[in-house]
């Protein structure tokens, strides 16, 4: 579901862009400011996505040399980071409501599964924490804490208690309880 938007080029006279500055050439009409904005909404949030697309296109071209085009001072680690996203979640599955760093979430996760949870994302409005959270339960796995809770050991002894059951739930129900008071 990728869209292709038209962007204000540096050529169509409204704005000139530096390597550290955007200056307006003349002042823009209200509908040329839209644009403006847009576009640079648009490219703030699309970066990552084009940066590890063009490493990904340039180590296919050059790959003994593409880290050259690169500065000296541009974390490898960055780069590295957004090639893998990009090598893994192919521009067709990419959904323009949510972050690069929601897609990042997803990453590790097969086809399928990225599209379900980059959908239920977008029903649910999940902050990329949340799908963070929703991908550890998709991969098996309990929920990282974010910080213990208070009744986190409370938690751990019902969990515990459960898998190896001693028959005696009211002690569980009674866990169960001091838990949520805690909470």
């Amino acid at each position: 579901m990728t869209e292709t938007y038209e962007v204000a080029r540096p050529d169509a006279g409204i704005v000139q862009y530096n390597h550290n500055s955007l200056s307006f050439i003349q002042q823009p009409t209200w509908e040329q400011a839209e644009v403006v904005v847009e576009t640079l909404l648009k490219m703030s949030g699309a970066i990552q996505f084009w940066m590890g697309d063009t490493i990904l296109m340039v180590e296919g071209c050059f790959p003994q040399t593409y880290t050259q085009l690169f500065p000296d001072g541009y974390k490898s680690k960055s780069l590295a980071n957004m090639r893998w996203v990009s090598s893994r979640v192919d521009p067709s599955r990419r959904r323009g409501e949510l972050s690069w760093s929601h897609h990042e979430a997803v990453g590790a996760l097969e086809p399928g599964m990225q599209d379900d949870l980059l959908a239920e994302a977008i029903i649910e409005q999940w902050t990329v924490s949340q799908l963070r959270a929703a991908v550890r339960l998709a991969q098996g796995k309990l929920p990282a804490q974010q910080k213990p809770c208070p009744g986190c050991q409370t938690y751990r002894a019902i969990l515990t208690e459960l898998a190896n059951p001693s028959g005696d739930l009211d002690w569980v129900a009674g866990l169960a309880s001091r838990a949520l008071a805690e909470v």
